[in-house]
This record gives structure tokens, sequence and C-alpha cells, in this order.
């Protein structure tokens, strides 16, 4: 740009490329120091303010919140933890940032680290905000984390905790066969709002949580559990495919050395529509595949390639599974969203029976609360933690070397929040 302006009469042209892009000039005096690392409070109010920009119109959004970490280095524990929210509204919209964590574990308190955003909620929640003099009606919709995330922001023990559910009050069980915590009963009590408040679970509960100050929100029901990612298909759908060929889950569902070879041919040949973009991998590959590969192979080739190689009891036992979830994944079926209920029932108290029940750990205890959340939330694909590990992984390619990770990231993301706004 110095060249361009040098060669011609370009006056109006900016010298930098951070002038022309509007880099924040201030990232580090926006960096606070808390217990375990450095925090950055951008401010949901700032990003729904930038992103409106231009509005013209009131206009009323219900918002999603994501709370993960992710490690940013292969060869030290840094790592970050970003407070991300999405638009349900506005699907086209990317998830901005709220705020974000940087240190070499999860961030120590709790309170340090949500109570910004509490604070920021009870007055965007209850007063909405104004841009361009037309009010934006904001109202959060649910958090979607996964496992460790959730406990974590809600203060209780975790899911290998005997007392870890977040839903419902089932007691676990250490199984010494599977060396972990199992939870085999169904149908247990609901934890409701007004007791998690009052404290009453005593051996759920680990440290009073922020998010009971956050208005009108029930801390059971909207921190969701079914989230498609983690719980389908990063959770049960891989649990199973691993059990079948390595023979984890029993040698009488283990496939053969042949029966992989065979099915590893039919997935690499298998023509997928379009809006798949990932081709399949053959079943050496799955401690590999992604999210959407385990997806693909549950929704378009499963019941085709396994009815030949596994045990019918076992075909029929994962049918239950297939279809409950097709059904939860369009508002097309929710007329028998309550027979999707009834399969996944069913299919939690077959495993038991076919597998064993040293292998009910809490995603497949999990599976009998998720079409409670269907029912207020929408389908599954709307609770989906899909976006927002795929703005952690951008913005964990923000970073251009070691030094100053946490700056580097704010100036990026400022040079991108001046680009992205709604349009009409």
């Amino acid at each position: 740009m110095d060249i361009i302006k040098r060669k011609t009469d370009g006056k109006q042209l900016p010298r930098s490329a951070r002038t022309l892009l509007k880099t924040s000039r201030k990232a580090t005096t926006d960096i606070i120091n808390v217990g375990g690392g450095h925090y950055w409070y951008n401010g949901l109010q700032k990003c729904i303010i930038d992103y409106f920009r231009y509005i013209e119109h009131a206009i009323s959004i219900s918002i999603n919140i994501n709370i993960d970490g992710i490690p940013i280095y292969k060869n030290s524990k840094s790592q970050f933890w970003p407070i991300l929210f999405n638009i349900s509204e506005f699907p086209e919209a990317k998830p901005m940032t709220i705020a974000l964590f940087f240190g070499n574990s999860k961030p120590e308190s709790l309170e340090e680290f949500l109570r910004p955003l509490v604070n920021e909620l009870q007055d965007v929640l209850m007063h909405g905000i104004s841009v361009n003099n037309h009010h934006i009606t904001v109202r959060l919709r649910c958090f979607i984390c996964d496992t460790p995330a959730r406990a974590f922001i809600k203060g209780v023990f975790g899911f290998n905790s005997k007392n870890g559910c977040l839903k419902c009050v089932c007691e676990g069980e250490y199984s010494y066969e599977s060396r972990t915590v199992i939870f085999t009963s169904l149908n247990c009590s609901e934890r409701t709002d007004r007791e998690f408040r009052m404290h009453l679970y005593d051996r759920h509960h680990k440290t009073v949580t922020p998010l009971i100050d956050v208005p009108n929100m029930d801390v059971i029901q909207d921190v969701i559990v079914g989230d498609r990612l983690h719980l389908i298909d990063l959770g049960v759908m891989k649990r199973l495919l691993n059990g079948w060929r390595d023979g984890s889950l029993g040698f009488e569902t283990k496939l053969s050395s042949q029966q992989i070879t065979d099915i590893s041919t039919m997935l690499c040949n298998i023509q997928l529509p379009s809006e798949v973009h990932r081709k399949f991998r053959g079943l050496d590959f799955v401690s590999f595949w992604k999210g959407t590969e385990f997806s693909a192979f549950l929704h378009y080739a499963s019941i085709v390639v396994l009815k030949k190689y596994l045990p019918a009891s076992a075909y029929h036992h994962f049918l239950l599974f297939f279809c409950s979830i097709t059904l939860l994944s369009s508002n097309a079926y929710r007329a028998n969203w309550h027979v999707a209920r009834a399969m996944l029932k069913a299919f939690i108290s077959e495993f038991m029976t076919l597998y064993g029940k040293q292998y009910i750990t809490s995603n497949l205890h999990n599976l009998q609360h998720i079409v409670d959340e269907v029912e207020v939330f929408g389908p599954l694909n709307t609770i989906s933690a899909y976006p927002f590990e795929n703005s952690l992984q951008r913005m964990k390619h923000l970073i251009r070397s070691g030094w100053r990770s946490l700056e580097q990231v704010i100036n990026r993301l400022s040079e991108v929040d001046s680009h992205e706004y709604y349009r009409t």
C-alpha cells in the first residue's frame, strides 16, 4: 500500500493494512488479569450493535451462548476459553465473541469468568438494545456446551460423578468392569430450577454459579445436554462404531478384519449428496473421523452398510437409535416425537441386555433427556455446537506467532467485526 501511495496520486490511501482494516489499537488495555490467566471482555451488547448497525426496523432475537475450551499449541498447555453466541433467527450470521480467556487451564474463578456476562444479560434481557432509534428485543434461548463445560458453568460435579446428571436425580454407580461411573436407572425424578437455586442437591453442587442471576433463566432446562455434535455424533455413534470395530462392546458384535475391509470399501464408493461435503473414509480411520462424518454415516450409510454385517439383534437395536434421531432431526416429524422418546428408552434398556450395563455411561443416559429439549427448543440441528466448533477452529487459525496470542486474536476479531453486518 505504501508503494501504491508513492507511485500514484493515492492521497486518501492509508499506509498500513491496520488502518484499512480498522484494527483495534487498545487490545492490551482491555485485557485484565484473572485467576489462572488473562481475560478480555468484548461485550454482548457491542457485538449486537456492530452487527445490526444498519438496521432499519425493530426486531426480536433469541441468542444461543456457547462456552468451551480449545488448546492452541501442540507443545504447551496454553488454551482459549471463549464465550460465543449466535442468533437463532439469523443462521447466516456467524457466531460472535463476547469474551475470551487465555491461560494454561480453564478459568480458576467461575465468578470472575461469568459475572461480566451475567451483569450485561441482566440489562440487555430486561431493556433490550437501541440501534439507529430501532429497538432490538433480546431473549436468551439456551447454553450449548460440551459435557465438561456444562458442569463448569453450572458449578456442579462432572459427568464422571455419581450425581453428575444435569437433568435428573439418577444416582450412578461405579463399574469395576468399565472403570467408570454408569447410570442404569430410567424415569428418575427431574431436577427443577427452584430446587437448584435453593442448593438442595447437596451431592450435585460444587460451587454457586453466577447463572442463577440471569433474568428468567431456567438453569436446568436452558443448559442443554442434547448437543448434536458431542452427544450423538462424537458420542453414541462413535462409541458404537469403535465398539463394533474393536470388540470393545463385546465379541458377539465384533467385526472381522474382512468385514471391516468390505465395509470400508463400500463407504469409500458411496456417492454422497451435495450437502455432504466430506467423503467417507474407511473404518480403519474412524479414530480420525470428524463429527460430520459420523453424522453422514448415521443418516446416509448406516442402515444399508451395517445390515449385512451386524447380527440381527444388534442391527434391529441400532435401528431404534437411527429412527429416533431421524425423527428428532426435523420439524416434519414433530407429531411423532413421542415415538422417538419411547424408542430411545428402549434403546438404552436393550443396550444393557445386548452389550452389558457397564457401558451405560452419561452419554447413553442423556439420550432419554433429549426429547424434552427438542420439544422446547426445536430439532437437534438448532441446538447443535457445530457452528461454534467451526468458529473455535477459525479463532485458533488467527494466531500468527506464539507471542501475545490473546492480543493477536483480539486484533483479528476487531478486523472481522468491522466488516460483518446485517444485510436486509
